[in-house]
């Protein structure tokens, strides 16, 4: 079969143990092994791979197409047990630059995009930990965030436009909203956004990210909208995105960093939501667990820390177009820092900027390196929730976490209360493994208990999609799953993700270590 399929193909399909064994993973706890790894000269050789799953599964073969952009995902999203598609190096054009747009194919590394915007002066003003290697087709797939969402939003805000390869081999452009009216799919999932506008509404997250199910939120006259934005955050489960028109934004000049050091949790969260009042370019936020360890591991990096470790760091940054505009603004935060922090810090010069950022910005490398067998694990690590009930979840956390004897590590996004949580967890200890599940129920019981959101920037991929009736409800799943059939009913499209994915499954595709891919 793979002979076959290898025929027709224009670029290279690779099947040798090496190849497999690497895109086997990505940066989550799951481990996949793919039939075939696909790494295509053009677009023809796309097309003609839909053409041929679709006919050999009509011969009683199981066949699926995964995409694939860098592998940094942190939710088993980019895995299969069938056939991968690799875009950055090979789908990887940048097409246009306009006044107020980027014009790209999906496997185009954001960095290098951005680089490219920079020269004339404008961005993306979306910030992924993993941006300058990253590729875009991975952040529409996820609806990535990152640290500057708390003010300019996520990926979907600044998609303009997609075009998308549908599973029956039509390719769609979703600008062209009259020739998508009549589409008999557009038709079927606008009359089941109609139908079910009232169950949509009231299982909306109440949360400022979202990247977990699909979205559904944008019932309105505009069909073309409705489908770009259901697209978005799909984690390629619905189609192949072939291109991505980005709406670009006159890059910020100057910017300035105000740090809080908290002991009293409250106080803190008080602190985010009077500091979001003026509209901050980040709220960021790492706890003392992220300090000791950072401590330990990379002393020189606290210098700058009060003598009593903080229960709580605060990074509120601002960003304008005058170094004036960032100390009035940074003025006004501070009055907030002396009613609430225990001590605060602020910086305008680059190098000093850079040394206070360092604890936040290195959190996930610092706990990869610790010494211990037990490992900080991402299973729980991208949930979210209103802003206002930030210090309500960390307690909750702890309380979780104690509950299992599990020690843990949180930083994150402050300003949205989307955390990154870390339990330390040996994956190789049998009795220890067994608690990932049973902490991951807790955890995601809890999001829906508090109308939060499983993910906010990461995706489902296979670290939440077993868990979505505990945040959604049962019959919103159903919709899900109604949605995945109008689109993809052969199930051709990254099946091991969102809505076909089991427990079973979750605790089959565990890996026994984890080193970060």
């Amino acid at each position: 079969m793979l002979n076959k399929l290898n025929k027709i193909l224009k670029g290279e399909l690779k099947v040798d143990d090496k190849t497999l064994e690497h895109y086997s993973s990505d940066g989550s706890i799951f481990k996949i092994k793919p039939k075939g790894v696909i790494f295509p000269k053009n677009w023809e050789d796309i097309f003609n791979l839909i053409n041929f799953v679709n006919n050999e599964n009509k011969l009683g073969n199981n066949l699926s197409i995964t995409a694939r952009g860098k592998g940094t995902d942190l939710t088993g999203a980019p895995l299969s047990n069938s056939l991968i598609v690799r875009f950055p190096g090979f789908l990887d054009k940048i097409l246009e630059i306009g006044d107020d747009f980027a014009r790209v194919e999906p496997g185009v590394i954001y960095g290098d995009l951005q680089k490219e915007l920079a020269k004339q002066g404008k961005t993306i003003p979306v910030n992924p930990a993993s941006s300058n290697f990253c590729s875009v087709g991975g952040m529409v797939a996820n609806n990535s965030g990152g640290t500057k969402s708390v003010k300019y939003g996520e990926t979907r805000d600044y998609v303009r436009s997609l075009k998308v390869i549908l599973s029956n081999g039509e390719e769609i452009n979703t600008y062209e909203s009259k020739e998508l009216k009549f589409k008999n799919y557009s038709k079927k999932f606008k009359e089941l956004l109609e139908k079910n506008k009232d169950l949509i509404e009231k299982s909306k997250p109440n949360t400022t990210k979202n990247a977990s199910g699909y979205y559904l939120w944008t019932i309105g006259d505009s069909i073309s909208e409705s489908l770009k934005n259901l697209f978005i955050g799909s984690e390629g489960t619905l189609g192949i995105i072939k291109e991505i028109t980005f709406k670009t934004v006159k890059k910020p000049t100057h910017d300035g960093i105000l740090l809080g050091y908290f002991s009293d949790l409250k106080k803190a969260g008080i602190a985010v939501i009077e500091l979001l009042k003026y509209n901050p370019s980040a709220l960021e936020m790492v706890d003392k667990s992220i300090v000791d360890i950072v401590s330990e591991l990379e002393p020189e990096l606290v210098v700058d820390l009060p003598k009593q470790t903080p229960r709580i760091i605060l990074y509120a940054e601002f960003d304008g177009f005058s170094e004036y505009e960032v100390k009035e603004q940074i003025k006004k935060a501070q009055i907030i820092m002396e009613n609430f922090a225990d001590e605060f810090h602020s910086a305008l010069e680059k190098d000093e900027k850079e040394r206070l950022w360092s604890v936040r910005l290195k959190s996930a490398s610092v706990i990869e390196n610790t010494k211990s067998s037990k490992k900080g694990i991402p299973f729980v690590d991208d949930c979210t929730v209103s802003p206002e009930r930030l210090p309500e979840y960390i307690e909750n956390i702890n309380k979780i976490l104690k509950s299992y004897n599990t020690s843990f590590a949180v930083w994150g996004h402050a300003g949205n209360a989307n955390l990154h949580v870390y339990p330390f967890i040996d994956l190789g200890d049998s009795a220890q493994k067994s608690l990932v599940p049973k902490i991951a129920r807790d955890f995601y019981e809890l999001i829906g208990k508090m109308k939060g959101a499983a993910s906010g920037e990461h995706g489902d991929g296979i670290s939440c999609s077993p868990f979505l009736e505990l945040t959604y409800g049962k019959e919103m799943v159903e919709l899900f799953k109604k949605v995945k059939n109008i689109f993809d009913s052969k199930n051709i499209f990254n099946p091991i993700c969102k809505t076909g994915v089991t427990l079973d499954d979750y605790k089959k595709y565990m890996r026994d270590d984890y080193n970060v891919y």
